[in-house]
């Protein structure tokens, strides 16, 4: 049995989801859990968010309690107040979404509690396989990234007469996003680097390939989170826009240069991606949730 231990959230976002997706693949395989219950409740005690639910924690917390936290509390290492530091101390292990993140942070020197790596499972149920729309549409996704190329991508697709919509992070609802996926052939996602980037695995859940021009460097993108602090450590740093993905899904695009020779391509060869089965294989509700589980199981 799992104890989650969880703030409630008024709208759906992605830390949400994470919180969300893990009880439905919970539920799906059957495995017993509750929400919210005094800390010695169980042994197995899985914090995703919420500060105050780390000092929940550790008032009641006993030797046989195995702990796992995150990955929704500090973006850096430097972001973890000294008040917390013994709790985290504490935990069996600290869970970040991708390798890249937990390799930031070992680059860093923490050191407080080992660094696992678990994403969040997609629900491949809500986000099902569409039907490939008869006429040529292309979804342009833009998130915190140089308007000026964005506006260059915008004139390559007029300049070629294809239809497209513009979806802006933070200035949409999911259900308008759900209701343009539906009729979109491809995804052109120009967006900054991600620790997971589930909204982006549940358009491949839902069968869409997507051209990502990849963001491999912090300092490409708005805002910097922070990261200015260590500037000099990670000058050099290599992230990705994409942690989970592979050839079924699309094409990765480094060389801004071929933005339009690449449109050109997606739209010539978009029926012949797959990415629902990268999605199925990769990151179900019920692999990931049986993935968590495992984490207590490895401690």
């Amino acid at each position: 049995m799992i104890n989650i231990l969880t703030k409630p959230y008024s709208e759906i976002s992605g830390p949400n989801k994470v919180v969300e997706n893990l009880i439905k693949g919970l539920d799906i395989i059957k495995y017993p859990y509750v929400i919210n219950k005094k800390a010695d409740y169980c042994e197995n005690i899985f914090i995703p968010n919420g500060r105050k639910n780390l000092l929940k924690a550790s008032i009641n917390i006993r030797s046989k309690n195995k702990i796992i936290a995150g990955p929704n509390f500090f973006v850096l290492p430097c972001d973890v107040p000294f008040y917390l530091k013994p709790i985290i101390k504490r935990l069996n292990s600290y869970i970040h979404p991708a390798e890249w993140v937990k390799t930031l942070w070992e680059k860093l020197n923490f050191n407080l509690t080992k660094i696992k790596v678990w994403p969040t499972g997609i629900d491949t149920y809500q986000f099902r396989e569409r039907q490939i729309p008869s006429k040529m549409h292309i979804l342009v996704y833009f998130k915190q990234r140089e308007i000026k190329f964005l506006k260059n991508i915008l004139h390559i697709l007029n300049k070629k007469k294809l239809e497209y919509t513009l979806i802006e992070y933070g200035k949409y609802r999911e259900d308008n996003f759900i209701s343009e996926m539906k009729k979109t052939s491809f995804i052109i996602w120009y967006g900054r680097h991600e620790s997971q980037g589930i909204a982006l695995e549940e358009c491949l859940s839902s069968d869409i390939p997507i051209l990502v021009l990849e963001s491999k460097s912090l300092w490409n993108q708005r805002p910097d989170f922070g990261y200015e602090t260590y500037k000099s450590e990670l000058k050099d740093f290599e992230v990705t826009t994409v942690p989970y993905f592979d050839k079924n899904c699309g094409i990765i695009l480094e060389n801004y240069d071929l933005i339009e020779q690449s449109i050109d391509y997606m739209s010539d060869n978009y029926r012949n991606f797959n990415p629902r089965e990268y999605i199925l294989n990769n990151l179900s509700l019920e692999k990931q949730a049986w993935d968590l589980i495992n984490l207590f199981d490895d401690e």
